[in-house]
């Protein structure tokens, strides 16, 4: 081997060594942009889910609470029933001790 052969081969050499350290820090790079992608991926279906279940959740209380009883077939059972959730033994405005104006039978 010459002394041009030696030189391009430490040419090459100083060349792989650089493109390794280049494909080095890429790598890193890439697993830091794939690790806050991945929890913030996480964080947005957390989220996502906690907020559905604040939504939902008086849904299904409500639907559960109206299976009990058939429609009111007039509109003065209505009201009753009505004044009834609102002021009886499960109600907050009943727990605060309000009291409710009743009608005469």
């Amino acid at each position: 081997m010459n002394a041009r052969d030696e030189s391009q081969i430490d040419e090459l050499r100083n060349l792989v060594l650089q493109l390794g350290n280049a494909l080095r820090l890429s790598e890193r790079r890439t697993t830091r942009l794939e690790r806050s992608l991945r929890w913030g991926a996480v964080s947005l279906l957390l989220a996502l889910a906690v907020g559905l279940t604040f939504v939902v959740k008086p849904f299904g209380l409500a639907l559960a609470q109206s299976g009990e009883r058939l429609p009111s077939k007039s509109p003065e059972e209505a009201i009753d029933r009505l004044t009834e959730s609102l002021t009886g033994q499960g109600s907050t405005l009943g727990m605060m001790g309000i009291r409710t104006i009743s009608r005469p039978s």
